[in-house]
């Protein structure tokens, strides 16, 4: 079984790909290309080299191919250069050769064009509200871990990036081009909404769709966010939803409602633009 999850960046992708990856070795059928090609111990030693942690444990056995150019690329976090990303031009069918569980960023519309969504026999797709995962991410990528990751990077606070407005703006975009892109193609995917993966009734989708039909207590504890954050404490920092309006003053709403503030509704987060 070839299983694709796709997402924005911050939408919970990780809790998702932990109760995926979770599933698949309960039906036996878990590979990671990463962990048996040996690329992840590559990158594991150039982490311990450069005194770099991982934002997650897992990461080493993590797939995650992106879509560039017509081109498909194994992406491994790698700080070469000062660059934060090395990615590694695949081919495709041999990842899936070997790996049954891949992870993307890319927009679900560019995976369709060409073709690559049909070498999948499942398709999930993960949906957090954009102002969460702006947020989210605004305060991930201001961590200690994502600067030693990306030593350009100029801001060291949440609050210096919600300065700028413009950075702001961008990543309001970047949400909106990439739900906006699955829209597309949705009829393709299982929509995981994130606000329902954190509850049983998220965990029990995933389990349905696995053929895992018994919903066990102990499976629902596993992945609850308390369990993860204790695992992934530099990855995940609150899981809150409404943590956003501590941080959102009115110029960032007016961003928000002006660049994506009609697929919220569309969405069903807000009914009309007066939050």
């Amino acid at each position: 079984m070839k299983v694709l999850q796709c997402g924005c960046q911050k939408s919970g992708n990780y809790l998702m790909w932990r109760i995926l990856r979770k599933c698949q070795k309960i039906l036996g059928v878990y590979s990671s290309f990463s962990a048996r090609s040996g690329i992840g111990d590559l990158t594991k030693k150039v982490y311990n080299t450069l005194g770099l942690k991982p934002h997650f444990s897992e990461v080493f056995e993590l797939d995650r191919i992106e879509w560039k150019e017509g081109k498909i690329y194994f992406h491994k976090q790698l700080r070469e250069d000062g660059k934060l990303s090395s990615f590694i031009n695949v081919d495709l069918d041999f990842v899936l050769s070997v790996s049954s569980l891949i992870w993307s960023h890319t927009p679900p519309a560019l995976l369709y064009g060409d073709g690559i969504l049909d070498r999948f026999d499942k398709l999930f797709y993960i949906l957090r509200d954009g102002r969460a995962v702006v947020n989210s991410l605004i305060h991930h990528v201001v961590r200690e871990e994502s600067i030693l990751c990306q030593p350009t990077y100029n801001y060291f606070t949440a609050e210096e990036v919600y300065k700028d407005l413009s950075l702001f703006k961008k990543y309001v975009l970047q949400w909106k081009i990439h739900v906006e892109s699955f829209l597309e193609v949705k009829d393709k995917f299982v929509l995981v909404r994130f606000e329902d993966l954190i509850q049983k009734k998220g965990k029990a989708l995933l389990l349905s769709v696995c053929g895992l039909n018994k919903m066990e207590e102990s499976f629902i504890e596993e992945f609850s966010f308390s369990n993860m954050k204790r695992e992934a404490p530099s990855h995940l920092r609150k899981g809150d939803n409404a943590d956003w309006r501590n941080f959102f003053r009115e110029e960032h709403k007016d961003i928000f409602k002006e660049v994506a503030g009609d697929l919220l509704i569309q969405l069903g987060y807000e009914r009309d633009k007066e939050w």
